[in-house]
């Protein structure tokens, strides 16, 4: 949030958030250190790598887009 307060800032603004579902599910799953890095700093809160690996394990299906449905 303090990267956009200069954003938030001025008079008349507003920001768009374009959260890219199906890219982060393919990049999930890679192990690149830089990609998980850059998907913690989208994702800061939570542990979203142990959740996701839970319901790897469990054999269940990820969540489907537009479901209210919540990881482990």
């Amino acid at each position: 949030m303090q990267r956009l307060a200069p954003l938030l800032s001025r008079p008349n603004s507003e920001v768009v958030f374009n959260f890219m579902f199906d890219f982060i599910n393919r990049a999930a799953s890679i192990s690149d250190e830089n990609i998980i890095a850059g998907l913690g700093e989208l994702m800061p809160f939570g542990d979203w790598r142990s959740r996701l690996a839970a319901v790897r394990r469990a054999n269940l299906p990820a969540p489907q887009k537009g479901t209210d449905r919540q990881l482990p």
